[in-house]
């Protein structure tokens, strides 16, 4: 399942992986920038799938390239995503195991591969790229990405449907200083009705409003986090 975790790099967050967990063979792989090093090209060899991965970045004068990430055969075309000296990727999506795209703060580059229904999206805010990871057997299985952020909180999706038209409000929880999150209230049938935060700050406990529908579904499940 895709997530946010910590990554073994001091600042970074590890976000994701999308894609196939199992098979065989399969094998991690993981691209981190260095230090000072500007990503510059992505090189997807690709067909109906994603073959390979490349990456390509640039420490003053001199281009460093990773090593090949995915499967030797092959796909039917190489294509390459170049990025300007003041362009940054800002999303990337895809459908899961088979497309990709790069979305920057000037333009899109792909999609590369073949569309299934399997698709995800994931956009960053007040955070840069800082690296991939992901499986990889015959081709690339799954794709996660590393992120560091500007601020203290880094903002990462949201996933799930944006439909003008219909009533939508945007909702928001952070934790305050020094309050442990205790509790998570999910009203859930065929789908999540609402959520609900309960946390705690010494020996009292807090609850946030409930956001999501009233209405309600079949079931009320709680996560407690000791």
């Amino acid at each position: 399942m895709a997530g946010v975790e910590n990554s073994k790099v001091a600042g970074f967050i590890r976000v994701g992986k999308w894609g196939r967990q199992s098979g065989d063979p399969q094998n991690v792989w993981s691209f981190e920038l260095e230090k000072d090093h500007k990503l510059v090209k992505i090189t997807v060899d690709h067909g109906d799938v994603i073959y390979s991965l490349m990456f390509t970045t640039q420490y003053k004068d001199a281009l460093h390239n990773s090593d090949k990430f995915g499967g030797w055969n092959g796909g039917d075309t190489v294509s390459e995503v170049l990025l300007d000296e003041d362009e940054e990727i800002v999303e990337v999506g895809g459908s899961v195991g088979s497309k990709s795209g790069y979305h920057t703060n000037k333009t899109t580059h792909g999609p590369f591969g073949h569309a299934t229904e399997d698709v995800f999206s994931l956009p960053w805010h007040k955070g840069s790229l800082v690296g991939f990871y992901g499986l990889a057997g015959y081709y690339i299985d799954a794709i996660g990405v590393y992120l560091k952020a500007y601020e203290e909180i880094i903002q990462v999706g949201t996933w799930g449907k944006n439909e003008p038209g219909t009533p939508q409000n945007v909702w928001s929880f952070q934790l305050e200083k020094k309050h442990h999150l205790k509790k998570i209230t999910i009203d859930h049938g065929d789908l999540i009705y609402s959520l609900m935060f309960t946390t705690q700050c010494g020996d009292s406990t807090h609850t946030t409003p409930m956001f999501g529908g009233w209405n309600g579904g079949e079931k009320v499940s709680e996560v407690n986090n000791s």
